[in-house]
């Protein structure tokens, strides 16, 4: 068959939604070093979002309907943080609250401007929010957000809603009220909810002092359930603390993972890109890209808190690595 015969015959069974395989074999063998990014490495400094969310009371006086949120939006995506996971920056001012509704997509709050009396109350439990907790809102809880204290509080929220969009798995219900009723406790059956910073940090820091750590992470703490199972079916959370001066050697894997700094400053290589960080920057890791970071600092640690799609990769059979 001629090339214009050829031609002619794809166009003609593209009219009945066709395709020949000889059009997307070649794109196959291309991959034989694997996925190629679809989405890019991307920094977001935290003073920056955090004033454009100040600028929201302006424009946004009441927010009955939606929450007082910013989304880190990926560059080369057109929703999405990574191809698998959504994050950004939510704050709340004095006196106000996050109207309660569920979904089925996964969330979880990590708390960059706490306060004892800011609370996420999840299916009626009450869980405080200070300075880096974590917070879970499973799939199908029901959720609300309520700031008594009498200044502005953040936090950074992730949700696997890229996935479920993806997989056209998406439900949403409000509540019937703006609030639901509060339970203080939640019984010893249920998972946790809350992971707070003051028992975290010093399990951290009796890593620490064992030694520097894997080469390829430094030392890692991850959050798990109590039977040692992963947070959620779809993500993953660790901790993960650069001594002075510790750089990682590079490393690729087929997990995407969203960035927070807890505290200190320095620099990862993804990639062609080169992200200079500090104190509650955030920033998007793509799967299958080489890797690693840098402490700047000679004197002092960083912190920071990721989120990997981890879970779900391994559950298709898909998690790979290397590590040079």
């Amino acid at each position: 068959m001629s090339d214009s015969a050829l031609d002619e015959f794809n166009k003609k069974v593209a009219a009945s939604h066709l395709i020949g395989n000889w059009l997307t074999e070649p794109g196959l063998a291309a991959m034989t070093d694997g996925p190629k990014p679809q989405c890019a490495p991307h920094l977001w400094q935290w003073q920056m979002v955090r004033d454009y969310l100040i600028e929201t009371f302006s424009v946004l006086p009441e927010t009955d309907e939606a929450r007082r949120v910013l989304t880190f939006l990926n560059p080369m995506l057109p929703r999405g943080t990574t191809l698998t996971l959504s994050s950004g920056i939510q704050l709340i001012g004095p006196g106000e609250i996050a109207r309660a509704h569920q979904h089925s997509i996964n969330a979880l709050r990590f708390v960059i401007e706490g306060h004892k009396d800011l609370h996420t109350v999840v299916d009626g439990v009450v869980c405080p929010m200070e300075d880096y907790d974590l917070i879970l809102t499973p799939s199908y809880s029901f959720h609300d957000h309520e700031n008594r204290s009498g200044q502005h509080v953040a936090w950074l929220d992730v949700l696997d809603v890229t996935l479920y969009a993806r997989l056209n798995q998406m439900f949403f219900m409000p509540y019937e009220g703006l609030q639901q009723p509060r339970r203080n406790f939640a019984p010893d059956s249920e998972k946790p909810l809350r992971f707070p910073w003051v028992e975290v940090y010093p399990r951290l820091l009796e890593l620490a002092a064992q030694g520097e750590g894997d080469p390829h992470d430094g030392i890692v703490l991850e959050y798990l359930n109590a039977d040692g199972t992963p947070l959620f079916p779809t993500m993953t959370c660790t901790v993960q603390m650069l001594k002075p001066g510790q750089a990682t050697s590079p490393q690729r894997r087929t997990t995407s993972s969203i960035h927070f700094v807890i505290g200190g400053e320095g620099c990862s290589t993804i990639g062609d890109a080169e992200l200079a960080w500090g104190r509650h920057d955030t920033f998007a890791v793509p799967n299958w890209l080489w890797q690693s970071h840098r402490n700047s600092s000679p004197t002092e640690p960083a912190l920071l808190f990721v989120v990997h799609d981890t879970p779900a990769i391994r559950a298709l059979g898909m998690y790979r690595e290397e590590k040079r």
